[in-house]
């Protein structure tokens, strides 16, 4: 990031070409260690469909930038037996939000086990977004949300490898749920674990 000309007293905006499923997970990275991160809602679809102006190359020069390293914070990434204690007890929903069919173990492209987490619920970080414009239904997000048990900032989101569920972290935040925490481990760190649980199909209701 140094390298980049960027530093702890710059504003970021972070921008994809994947409506945020990927810029999502820097600009959790960024805000969760006390950056000024925004992310460039509906990405460069949204963009282009301004007409606003494009170029190309590696970007302009800036001199070296002074980032300072921090530690990731506790109280936003939770591992795999937080996520068990959590069902168990009920304090907080789980969110996974792969596709339908990953998460109904159905299709599954990347992992060795197909299935998702005992006890969570599907909440496609894909049915977030305006199916047109690509950009956050920040209105209809709360209550969708909200249909998923969610009522406070105690939520946890999951996806295949920890990517994808920083879009539904943002997503909470949007819709007014505060800083939820992120399964960093996710789907792969789950089922590193062959005596973990797995469940298969539609044992939630998709938002």
């Amino acid at each position: 990031m140094a390298a980049l000309g960027l530093d702890d007293r710059r504003d970021i905006v972070v921008v994809d070409d994947a409506k945020g499923s990927l810029a999502a997970r820097l600009w959790w990275m960024l805000s969760s260690t006390g950056r000024s991160a925004a992310l460039l809602d509906g990405g460069l679809g949204a963009w282009r469909a301004e007409g606003l102006p494009l170029e190309r190359g590696p970007g302009p020069d800036r001199p070296k930038g002074s980032f300072q390293v921090v530690s990731w914070p506790a109280d936003r990434i939770v591992d795999a037996d937080a996520v068990e204690v959590t069902i168990r007890v009920g304090t907080a929903p789980v969110l996974d939000v792969r596709v339908e069919e990953r998460f109904r173990g159905e299709h599954e492209p990347i992992d060795p086990v197909a299935g998702h987490i005992p006890g969570s619920s599907n909440a496609p970080w894909a049915t977030q977004l305006d199916p047109v414009t690509g950009r956050f239904l920040a209105p209809e997000l709360r209550r969708r949300f909200g249909e998923l048990g969610v009522t406070g900032d105690a939520a946890i989101c999951s996806c295949g490898s920890g990517v994808t569920a920083c879009h539904g972290l943002l997503a909470l935040k949007l819709a007014g749920f505060g800083d939820a925490r992120v399964y960093e481990g996710s789907w792969s760190g789950w089922i590193s674990d062959p005596d973990r649980p797995v469940a298969t199909g539609a044992e939630e209701r998709v938002p």
